[in-house]
Formats: structure tokens, sequence, C-alpha cells
């Protein structure tokens, strides 16, 4: 089970208790949560009013209100502490509260229990009254006490707790009737028996509190909570709890006991599930520090104003502070001033979009300068009242100085083989058109062959130049407002390679109602690239003697080219990997048609770096539809 669904069930089995809990941040001391037995105790309509509603409002004798204030702050827990608390009506009952530490959905939190006592109170206020009125009234002193002893069986034969009385000889003269639903026996099973006698059915590990209860007892103490396991003659267990004071006469001689007993096995149980809560918590937290402290990166929790909140990662990971003198400061006094102006920029932008948001700084420490990337997005909502953001914090100085290096070798690259296989291919076309003599048989077609090899390794070392381009973010260089009509009839015009090469045609299908001026804001050197890319792959695999189509459609918003070929289509297969780098429809070593299997990747990166997107639609042998969309600048009014 993960710390997710822990929390969940832990939130179910509260709001689902008949013991009244409210679950309080030992930060903030605000409530986090209230159960639906809670709400019915006050009077509330549902939690939510409950807990929007003052809790000072709720006590009615300010002294208990400091009073558990003090204990809180200086985390003492309360234990079976009575107060008398206000409901939302006005109304007031008694409870009895005692509190645990838990940790409620990642927050440590204090979880409160409140026990309704409103019958034990008005039935301590019915002894306390009889009480006195027998020593006022000493010439009416058995009528009174009569009186007195049967207002005590009313209330306690509608409590849901249990009351008893004992004589002197400790043995049991009353128990209510609550008693039989709780214990599953009759009353009378336990009249005239002693505790010591009913000690027989009870657990044998608590003998050691029984002893200590029973010694009590014949010492006629008073008691207060003792708690015990009972085994009912169904098998069933149930966990009591047990008070009792011990009753003397005037001359101060004792005449016996009562007491109140309180059924206690649902709170029993939420406070063990507390317990497995924690202890699993404390094991799902233990793994998950391992599994951070393992990671590359340092994770860090800021509130919006950039002060660290949380640090989540190993000591020794840390590069210009120690942890302890982080938490609760802000960046600014950590980092210095551009760095630390760059993230707070950074989190303000991840909480406005509330989206991830990525940023590069460069920081000194000790091991010289090093690169850092950061990766920042908002939390969900937190009990915080500001709102929070995780930072990621990763070295790439390793990265960068990669890319350095890849960037000198793709411009060694281009210098040390475009140069001389440019000086190759003119002078293999020179030879080819007859300037040294003119070619036949065998040496004509081997000049043929290695003249289009040349310009294969030409294509390829201008892809992969063009590809360092796209990764740089550098490919286009030239964007300015132009007009992509005619560029429809250049890309044909210029594509007498193709056709000579693979026997195809390429015409202009354009629709003679589309106006002949769309400006978008382009590159057209990078265009005429990636028609020259998608009208290269259309004749590879059409037929000779095709035709393949170029058109263009348009409406208010974008501009769409499309190619249309009738060949071999694109393979099912390659449906979502046709624009990766090095993908080809055919890459076995007899393909018919050649290429590096990088034009469509870089076509679909230059047209994306024009604010488009390009895709295709194919059926298997019925040929493909290659087009990209482009947004319109412009688009003048028809005349």
């Amino acid at each position: 089970m993960n710390n997710v669904e822990h929390q969940y069930e832990l939130r179910e089995l509260f709001d689902n208790s008949p013991i009244g809990i409210a679950v309080v941040s030992r930060q903030s001391n605000k409530r986090l949560f209230v159960n639906k037995r809670l709400v019915a105790m006050f009077g509330a309509t549902n939690q939510r009013e409950l807990l929007s509603h003052g809790i000072e409002e709720s006590w009615v004798v300010a002294e208990e209100l400091f009073k558990t204030r003090d204990m809180l702050a200086n985390d003492q827990h309360l234990v079976n502490f009575k107060a008398e608390r206000r409901r939302l009506d006005g109304s007031q009952w008694w409870a009895q509260m005692n509190t645990q530490f838990i940790n409620f959905e990642g927050e440590s939190a204090r979880a409160i229990w409140h026990v309704d006592i409103s019958n034990l109170q008005k039935a301590e206020e019915v002894i306390k009254t009889a009480h006195i009125d027998l020593e006022k009234r000493v010439v009416e002193r058995t009528e009174g006490l009569l009186k007195s002893e049967q207002r005590f069986r009313d209330f306690a034969e509608v409590s849901s707790d249990w009351f008893w009385e004992m004589d002197l000889d400790l043995r049991y003269t009353f128990v209510s009737v609550a008693y039989e639903e709780i214990a599953g026996k009759k009353v009378e099973t336990i009249l005239g028996r002693t505790r010591r006698e009913m000690y027989k059915g009870m657990v044998e590990e608590e003998a050691y509190a029984w002893a200590e209860l029973l010694d009590s007892l014949d010492r006629h103490e008073d008691f207060e909570d003792f708690t015990y396991s009972y085994i009912r003659p169904d098998g069933k267990t149930r966990v009591m709890s047990n008070n009792g004071r011990a009753i003397f006469d005037d001359h101060g001689v004792f005449t016996g006991y009562r007491g109140m007993g309180v059924d206690i096995t649902e709170l029993y149980k939420a406070q063990q599930a507390v317990k497995t809560s924690e202890e699993l918590y404390r094991r799902l937290f233990k793994r998950d520090q391992t599994i951070v402290n393992s990671l590359p990166d340092i994770l860090f929790v800021l509130d919006e104003h950039g002060h660290y909140v949380e640090v989540i990662t190993d000591e020794n990971d840390l590069f210009y502070a120690e942890k302890s003198m982080m938490l609760g400061k802000s960046m600014f006094e950590i980092l210095p001033e551009d760095v630390a102006i760059n993230l707070h920029a950074g989190i303000r932008e991840a909480l406005k979009n509330d989206e991830l948001t990525i940023l590069e700084y460069q920081l000194d420490v000790a091991a010289g300068a090093r690169n850092f990337e950061a990766r920042i997005t908002p939390l969900p909502d937190t009990d915080s009242d500001e709102r929070q953001v995780l930072y990621i914090c990763r070295d790439i100085t390793e990265r960068i100085e990669a890319d350095k290096a890849k960037s000198e070798f793709t411009a060694t690259m281009n210098h040390e083989l475009r140069t001389p296989l440019t000086s190759i291919k003119g002078a293999l076309g020179l030879v080819q058109s007859g300037v040294a003599g003119t070619l036949t048989g065998t040496s004509k077609s081997m000049i043929d062959i290695a003249y289009v090899n040349c310009n294969r390794m030409v294509t390829l070392v201008d892809d992969i130049f063009d590809i360092g381009k796209i990764e740089s973010g550098k490919m286009l260089s030239s964007m300015e407002a132009m007009n992509i009509v005619p560029v429809i009839a250049e890309a044909i015009e210029v594509a007498e390679n193709f056709t000579d090469q693979y026997g195809v045609n390429f015409i202009d299908a354009t629709d003679v109602g589309v106006q002949k001026e769309i400006l978008i804001n382009g590159d057209k050197k990078r265009l005429m690239q990636v028609l020259r890319s998608l009208m290269s792959n259309a004749a590879k695999f059409s037929p000779k003697g095709e035709t393949i189509k170029l058109s263009i459609t348009c409406d208010d918003q974008s501009v769409c080219i499309a190619i249309k070929d009738k060949g071999v289509g694109v393979p099912a297969k390659l449906r979502d990997s046709i624009f990766t780098k090095f993908t080809q429809a055919d890459s076995s070593d007899t393909r018919r048609a050649g290429g590096t299997g990088l034009g469509l990747s870089i076509s679909q990166a230059i047209v994306k770096q024009h604010g488009g997107e390009i895709d295709f639609e194919s059926s298997g042998d019925a040929g493909s539809n290659f087009f990209f969309t482009l947004p319109v600048v412009h688009l003048p009014q028809t005349s």
C-alpha cells in the first residue's frame, strides 16, 4: 500500500468512527479535518461548517481553553481532559478529550478524540445534589436518599454507558441495564459478586493491572480510567474503561463505591490504527528517502516568495550551503542576487501558468563554476496559506560540455568533409559533362555511380549538420514576411533532378480559386528544404511515369501545402515513428530508394519552428499525402 492509499484509508477510518475526532495542525494550530461524529456533537450541518467555526467560540469556560492551549503549545497530551463545550446553536455539552500525535496527509498533526460525557456529568451532578440534600435534610435522610437513588437509576437507564455501585464488602449492588448490551449477559449475573471473582473471566495478559486495581479497592482509593479487555460469552472481545469513587459516611466510614463503565472498543481500534499507520508511514518514508537519495538531483520545496520550506536530499549533495542553514530562509539570502532573481522569476511563471518551468543558471561553488538546470513545478494545494513549488536542481555541467564537444565535432565535420566532398562532386560533374573527354561504357558507368554516391554523402553531411542546428535552436536564420504561393512553382522548377532520376512528373494542382498572395512569416530557404524533402520521398516511392501533385489550400488562420503521390504508401507500423530520426520505410540492404532517414525529422523541426504542424495520410498501396500547415500573417481581400 502506498502512502496516498494509506492516508485515504486513515481518513475513511476517522470519518466513520463513532468517536468524535478532530485533526489539528501542530504548526498552525488550525483544524485540518473533523469527522461526521464530531459534526453531530457540535450540531453542525456538515464538516465544512464546523471547520469554518471559530475554536474559541466552542468553549464555555475561558480558563479551560487557555489551559488546553498551554498544554498543546508545550506538546503535552490531553489525557481524559474534561471541559464544557458549546454547540453552534448555543447549547452546551460535556466532552472528555484525549490527544495523540499523528501524520495526517504529509503534515505533523494532533488527533483529538472527543467522547460525549454529558450524561455522566449530569449523573454526577445528580449524585452531588443528592449528597448535599442529604446533609441539609437529616430528618428526611431516608426519603432524600431514595429520591436521589431513583434519579441516579433513571439517568443510568437512559445512558449508553453503564453505572454501578458496590457495598462495603465490594460486592455489586446495582448495575445499569446498559451493561447487558455491552457485556452480552444479564445484570443479575454479577450482582452480589466482587471484582476479584469477576477477574477470572478477564484476559490473562492484564493480570498485573488487575492486581493493582484490586489492591486499590482494598485500600478504598478512587481510581480512574482502568482499561481492560473483556471477552463476551459469544467470544467477542470488548475494551472497557472504568472509573470509581470510594464513598464514606459522615463519620468517614467506608460504605462502598460508585462508578461508571464505558465501552471504548472503537476508540481503542482507532488508536491502534493510528499507531499502525505511523509505523507504515515511517517505513514508507524511509523507503522513499532512499529512492530520493539515489537520484542525481537536489529537490527543494519553496513557497511563492522563494523561502526554503523543505530540502529533500542527502547533506553531501548540497554545493553551496548546509541544509539547516537554508530552511526558512529566502533564496536571496543563500544564492547570488542574479541567480535568485532568475529563479524567483521562474517560480512566479510556474505558479502563474500552473505548468512546468525550466531554466538554466551558472553558480560558483567550491569545485569551480558549475551549470545547473532548474525544473520548477507547482505543488497541489497544501495546508499552507501560501502556494508552493517543487524545484528540482540538476548539475548539467557535463551535459553542456558534451554539447559543446558535439558542436565542435559537427563544425569540424562540416569543414573537413563538406569542403572536399564539394570539390569531388564538382570534379565528377565536370568529368560527366565531357570536359576531360567523352566517356563511354564502363568509365561512364563508374563516374555516374561515383557522382550519385558523392551526392548522397553531401546530403548526409548536410542533414547531420542541420540536426545539430535544430538541437541548438539555430535552424532558422532569416524569418521574414513572404508570399508562399510562388514557392510551389519554384520547387517544381528546381525538381528536374528528381524528374530525370526517378522518371516522375510534378504538377501544381492548386485550385484556381485560391488567391495568388498568401503571406506567412518564414525562412524561404528552409521551407524549400521541406518541400524538396517531401518531393524527393514522393519521387522515390512512386512508379515511373507517375504524376505527383502539389497543392495549396487556406483559410483565415493557416495555409496548408500538400504533396500527394500514388506510390507504395507508408506502412501502418511506421505511423507513429515516421518523423523520428533515421526512420525509413525500407531499411533493408537491398532497398531501391536511398536516404539517411533524417529528412522527415528535419522537416518536422523546421515546420514546428515556423509555428506549424506536419502530418500525412496513407492508405496502403493507394499512395500517401504529406502536408504541412503554417500560420497566416495576413490574408488580403480578393477583388
